[in-house]
């Protein structure tokens, strides 16, 4: 009878070897933040990218609808310019990107996502608040469709589809749009707050004696909206999700992000550049797939005709007759499926950011996302209370 070899408890455990490569949930093995490299992957799912084209193709419409009827009044067209310019704003970034100019990545970012909007809605108040106010609705129930499908995925590793992530955003508008818009609401009154108090106490006289006496009054007000503005765009990507992941009201989402961004803003910074930066390449290269085959297809398409049939054809705003209408068609169909990609990635990173930092903040799983009818924080299915005696059902 063979003796056991005995133990010693100083000497480490015996390596386990395997066949195969090296995997990236072995070399991330306790790390977080490796999960955002999943975001191309999950971005990429064609379901989300077919909402993000249906989200892209209703921002479209709407915003012609209103250029259409602006252009009754003599009004400059702002709605259609306005959605197109969030995508040619991420191309210009990620072209600066490659060419190694991430600071000038950022400044078109900004300008794009951020810059133009504070922008219009200075300069023309009414007709780029009625813009957001009808753009915002789509925005805000498509994100969430998205937010939810990777939510679910990566909790249960079960894709919605397009109907049920729709249909699950479409149940829950009310929070989606109210967490998207209500910080937007906020920082216009605390704007508009300083105006009024600006025009009233230091453009009038004696009032402005008041006016400059209470000037820190402003300062606070200022600093608050400037706060709520910071907040805004670092947290607006993640509003929408913090709703599809918790399945909460709007306040609660907005609570909950501002609060993560406070609670580990060295954090946050990292993952959204991480993001930031991830995006802009990927992006850029879809881009450069997309437009590279839409050209090489034109120009092979119309190598043998003249100069002037090719241009009717195949060049953007000299297309002609019925059969250059049907080709401007299929390369709007292009412009769509790179913009749906932008879509789908914006809310797939958001979520993603969602999820890490309520693991840094909370200690929270990032499977732990709330489905109906199991009980907050576990896996078990709630149990209905027996109703009492004599009490209504």
């Amino acid at each position: 009878m063979t003796t056991p070899t005995p133990v010693n408890p100083n000497q480490p455990p015996p390596r386990t070897w395997r066949n195969g490569p090296v995997t990236l949930d072995e070399l991330s093995a306790g790390l977080v933040w490796p999960t955002l490299l999943r975001t191309p992957v999950l971005a990429l799912q064609p379901p989300r990218v077919l909402i993000g084209i249906l989200v892209m193709l209703a921002l479209w419409g709407i915003g012609r609808l209103l250029d259409w009827l602006l252009a009754f009044g003599g009004v400059e067209a702002i709605g259609s310019p306005l959605v197109w310019r969030l995508r040619d704003g991420w191309l210009d970034a990620s072209e600066q990107l490659v060419s190694l100019h991430p600071a000038e990545a950022l400044r078109f970012l900004g300008d794009a996502t951020f810059g133009h909007v504070l922008g219009l809605l200075e300069y023309r108040p009414l007709t780029a608040g009625l813009a957001v106010l009808l753009l915002a609705p789509i925005f805000a129930i498509g994100s969430g469709a998205i937010a939810r499908s990777v939510a679910v995925d990566l909790a249960v590793g079960t894709n919605l589809g397009v109907r049920d992530s729709l249909a699950f955003a479409l149940r829950r508008w009310a929070s989606f749009l109210g967490a998207l818009i209500i910080p937007v609401v906020l920082i216009g009154v605390g704007i508009g707050a300083l105006k009024v108090a600006g025009w009233l106490f230091l453009g009038l006289p004696y009032l402005n004696v008041l006016g400059a006496l209470a000037y820190g009054l402003f300062l606070l007000v200022g600093l608050f909206t400037y706060a709520l503005l910071i907040g805004f765009m670092l947290g607006q990507p993640m509003l929408a999700p913090a709703v599809a992941v918790e399945g909460t009201d709007a306040v609660d989402a907005i609570q909950r992000v501002y609060a993560y961004l406070l609670g580990r803003p060295g954090r946050a910074l990292i993952y959204l550049f991480l993001a930031i930066a991830q995006g802009l390449i990927a992006i850029g290269l879809a881009a450069w797939v997309l437009n590279g085959a839409a050209d090489l297809t034109s120009s092979m398409a119309g190598s043998f005709l003249s100069g002037e049939k090719s241009r009717a054809l195949f060049e953007p705003g000299h297309q002609a007759g019925a059969a250059g209408a049907i080709v401007a068609f299929w390369q709007l169909c292009v412009a769509l499926v790179l913009s749906g990609i932008l879509v789908s990635w914006h809310a797939t990173a958001g979520t993603l950011i969602y999820l890490l930092l309520r693991r840094v903040c909370d200690e929270q799983d990032l499977r732990e996302v709330w489905m109906p009818g199991v009980i907050p924080g576990t896996r078990a299915a709630e149990t209905p209370t027996p109703a009492r005696s004599g009490a209504m059902p």
